[in-house]
């Protein structure tokens, strides 16, 4: 069993590059590049995303790196691979499921200003600056996001069809707030979307999805 190097003492954080470089070398070396690639652009920059607002990034840092290295070691070789291409399809589903939901924030903010005070936790950075840029750029943007979720979803269902059945509410619940951040509509939520409309006083209609 091969484990991947500790990372440098010190508080320093390493960059993805450098991250992707110790991680891939637990893959053989015929699949380091592709290991390197999945690491460094898909898997680390979605697992570090709030790296720089973290109170201790480092900590975080570590955290992400020791569970992506243990899981590699605990494979046989010839799957670790795998094991990046799957954690790249999770990566990518939690981001598509972040922005959806940032963007139909900023879309009912858009529209209604006035619950800007009672969105707390819901208005983070990102969802604040797309709230303030005109509504046909958050619609423009939910369509654009929606074509990506619309791919990830028929390449997860022909390629990892039980990978897809563990994270079908995060497409269903993405897929919700983009339609909604693209209309302007909330009158049928899922997820946290539905508990956003909750706290700032608008519920929307549930959907029940089995």
């Amino acid at each position: 069993m091969t484990n991947v190097p500790p990372l440098p003492a010190g508080e320093v954080v390493p960059s993805f590059q450098e991250l992707a470089e110790r991680l891939a070398s637990a893959v053989p070396d015929g699949d380091r590049e592709t290991a390197r690639s999945l690491l460094a652009e898909r898997i680390l920059p979605s697992a570090l995303g709030g790296l720089a607002e973290h109170p201790r990034p480092r900590r975080l840092t570590e955290v992400v790196y020791e569970d992506l290295g243990e899981r590699l070691a605990a494979a046989a070789p010839d799957e670790r691979l795998d094991i990046l291409h799957e954690a790249a399809e999770v990566s990518e589903i939690r981001a598509l499921a972040a922005s959806a939901l940032g963007l139909a924030v900023a879309r009912y903010l858009n529209e209604d200003p006035n619950a800007v005070p009672r969105a707390g936790v819901w208005l983070d950075a990102e969802a604040d600056r797309w709230r303030q840029r005109p509504r046909d750029d958050i619609a423009a943007e939910a369509e654009r996001r929606l074509v990506e979720l619309e791919a990830w979803k028929e390449r997860v269902q022909e390629q990892r069809p039980a990978l897809y059945e563990t994270r079908r509410m995060d497409a269903v619940n993405a897929t919700l707030a983009l339609q909604s951040a693209r209309s302007g509509s909330f009158g049928t939520a899922s997820g946290p979307l539905l508990d956003f409309l909750s706290e700032v006083g608008t519920p929307g209609q549930r959907l029940d999805i089995h």
